[in-house]
C-alpha cells in the first residue's frame, strides 16, 4: 500500500471541496517556488510560491454521506464507503469545518494502484 494513503482523512481517492481554502490545503503537494526576485521592499529577495487547483464538475455516482471527521483510524487500513457507493460526501459537523467530496478510485479497494 502506498504510504501516502495512510494520512488521508477518508482513505485513498481524489479529494475535492467547494471551499477554496480546503482545496488549497489538499494542493500542498503541488506547491512550487518561483525563482526569487529582488522586487521586494528595499531590495529584499522575495520568494513566491504557487499551487495548482482545478475547477471541475465531478461525477459523484452513488454518494455515501457522513458528518464524521474521519473514516480512517491511524494504524488501521484505509476505510471506504460501504459496498455499492462510489464516493464519500462529508458535510460540516462533528469536527469537520468544511465540505469534502472524495471520489474513490476502483484500484483503491484492492490496493493495486500503480504509480509511474
Amino acid at each position: 500500500m502506498n504510504s501516502s494513503f495512510r494520512r488521508l482523512r477518508y482513505g485513498p481517492g481524489i479529494y475535492f471541496s467547494a471551499t477554496s481554502g480546503k482545496s488549497n490545503d489538499y494542493a500542498g503537494n503541488s506547491e512550487r517556488h518561483l525563482p526569487a526576485s529582488a522586487s521586494g521592499t528595499r531590495g529584499q529577495v522575495e520568494v513566491r510560491k504557487w499551487r495548482v487547483m482545478l475547477v471541475a464538475s465531478v461525477a459523484v455516482g452513488k454518494a455515501f454521506t457522513t458528518q464524521k471527521e474521519e473514516m480512517h483510524v491511524p494504524g488501521d487500513l484505509p476505510r471506504f464507503p460501504p459496498e455499492g457507493y462510489h464516493s464519500i460526501v462529508a458535510e460540516p459537523g462533528q469536527g469537520l469545518n468544511f465540505d469534502e467530496l472524495v471520489r474513490t478510485v476502483p484500484c483503491a479497494r484492492t490496493h493495486t494502484c500503480h504509480s509511474s
